[in-house]
């Protein structure tokens, strides 16, 4: 009898071990997952301070050219701006629309974050109880 105990147990421990490794690679993806949304916040801010920036006068403008060159410029079409919304798909937008663009996308992007921390609790949670049944058990 003890023998089928013990094995029982030995099982729901190796259980616990898999759903353990489970929970913390997800809980490794949604932290992978955040940063990257935490990124996109931070370039949509940057988007939006340099949109206001067009907006007042300047003798020379740096306006990038890759994500590693820029140029510097001397004057530059201050009515539209031309916005790239996706799918290599540009829209000229005024100032005030392409910043209202970028805030929406950033409105988007931190609620995604809430939900993703959220996520991130509820994984967090599973592990703890299942270090505590393991503890519980004298596993570790």
């Amino acid at each position: 009898m003890e023998k089928k105990e013990d094995m029982d147990v030995e099982s729901k421990v190796q259980e616990m071990l898999y759903m353990y490794d489970v929970y913390e690679k997800k809980a490794n993806q949604l932290v992978l997952l955040r940063e990257k949304i935490e990124k996109k916040i931070n370039e949509y801010d940057i988007v939006i301070k340099s949109i206001e920036g067009l907006k007042e006068d300047h003798d020379e403008y740096i306006l990038p050219i890759s994500s590693r060159v820029y140029v510097k410029v001397g004057s530059v079409n201050k009515k539209n701006l031309f916005v790239n919304i996706g799918s290599n798909i540009v829209v000229e937008m005024s100032h005030d629309k392409a910043i209202k663009y970028f805030e929406k996308l950033k409105e988007k992007a931190s609620a995604e974050l809430t939900r993703l921390d959220d996520m991130i609790e509820d994984v967090v949670g599973q592990m703890e109880k299942i270090r505590q049944q393991l503890e519980s058990s004298g596993v570790i």
